[in-house]
Parts: C-alpha cells; structure tokens; sequence
C-alpha cells in the first residue's frame, strides 16, 4: 500500500492486530528486512513496516536525506495512518529515527527499542568517519550497489555466518543489493553535514531497551 507523506509517496504494510508497532529499517534497507519479525509480532501487534524516502518502492524525493527529514517522515506516516501513540523498534539508522522521533513526539510513543544503533547515528565527525563516508560514495558513484552490498553485509554480519547461515545472509545482500545509489549518496553525503546537536534524552517519557 501507499500513502502520500509530505509529497512523497510511502510504501508501507500492515499486518495483525492489537498495539501499533512501527518497524524502521536501516541505512540502505527497505521494509522486507523485517519479514521474520513480523511474522512473529504480528501474532499480538498490529505492525506497520514502510520504505523510507528513496527506498524499496517508496518515491524518490527531490528534498534531503538529512535525519531532521527522516524523523518528520515517520511522524507523518503515523498521523496519516491514525496512529495516535505505538511502540517504536528501529535497528541501525531506524534506531536513530525511533530516537529522535521519541525525543521530538514523546506523546506518540509508547516504548521505545533502538537496536545496533547509536545516539549519534547522523553524526560523521571523526577525520576516520569522514574519509570512510567519502570512499563509499566513490564506491556507490563508480559501481552502484554491487561491491557496496556485499561489503554491508559481511560488515553487519559475524565472521562466517554466510557459511552458516547462507539463506540469511544472500536475503540481507539481495535487499542492499536492490537499493538506489542516489539515496544511499543522499544519505551519506547528509551526514557529512554540520551535525546535528546530540537528542536532549530528559525529554523522553517512555520506556527505552537498547539490543547491541
């Protein structure tokens, strides 16, 4: 299904029933990262899972890619959807997003579950951070994502686990894989930015559970 979310057209499922969970996917993914978590969830949730700007097949927007945009974006989406108040689970960058949409909407949010995320995800600052961003949009410009893919992957995964678990890993490497270069770009060259201040965590009025 899709809705339009300040211009944009958002791609998003729902399934189950009870208390609204919102899912956030990560940097390059889309919302079939969740797959088996909402197989499982949806069993006592009404979960919504959606594409943020630029991926799966949400639109593309001519606006930025900074984390300001993003949490906007899903704080919309759940006006749109009649969502008065969910639990929030984001991993990676979706932590971020869930974060700072506590912090900004506290009204909104129920608890909160930020998963290998950090406080400071939008926030490139180290001379290593900014030459590492740089060589992935030089990756990203010179070859799209397919060297990109399979480096995100083995990045995010244990060593060996393809061995492992191969159905596991070509699942998460298919999804980088189908991502847009240009929002993965606009992604990372927002993060280059000025950063942002760090989230005033005081404001927040729910429960929070970190998973590293």
């Amino acid at each position: 299904m899709k809705i339009e979310v300040n211009g944009i057209n958002i791609n998003y499922e729902v399934h189950g029933q009870g208390p609204e969970l919102v899912l956030i996917h990560g940097f390059g993914g889309n919302l079939t990262y969740w797959e088996p978590q909402v197989r499982a969830f949806s069993q006592k949730f009404r979960v919504i899972t959606y594409d943020q700007r630029g991926c799966g097949q949400s639109g593309q927007p001519q606006s930025s890619f900074r984390m300001g945009d993003l949490v906007e974006e899903l704080h919309q989406l759940m006006i749109a959807l009649k969502v008065d108040k969910a639990y929030l689970l984001g991993f990676s960058q979706g932590g971020a997003i869930a974060l700072l949409t506590a912090v900004k909407h506290p009204e909104m949010v129920r608890a909160l579950v930020m998963s290998s995320s950090s406080t400071e995800f939008a926030t490139v600052a180290t001379r290593e951070q900014k030459e590492m961003a740089a060589n992935m949009v030089a990756l990203l410009e010179k070859d799209g994502t397919t060297r990109f893919a399979e480096m995100f992957t083995n990045m995010n995964f244990s060593p060996g686990l393809k061995e492992r678990s191969p159905a596991v890993w070509e699942r998460y490497y298919r999804m980088l894989l189908s991502g847009r270069p240009e929002t993965l770009i606009g992604i990372t060259e927002a993060s280059l930015e000025a950063p942002p201040p760090p989230p005033d965590i005081t404001k927040l009025k729910c429960p929070v559970f970190f998973i590293q």
